[in-house]
């Protein structure tokens, strides 16, 4: 799986890359979340 090869690249989980890429899509749309580990 692709998001598997790039995770492994990075040093992160499958989990986290997915987080990743998630908070990153939502950004790039305007979406502003809490940091990872911060109360929403």
């Amino acid at each position: 799986m692709a998001v598997e090869r790039l995770a492994a690249a990075e040093l992160r989980s499958t989990n986290a890359q997915l987080e990743m890429l998630l908070r990153e899509a939502l950004t790039r749309r305007g979406v502003r979340l809490p940091a990872p580990g911060e109360e929403a």
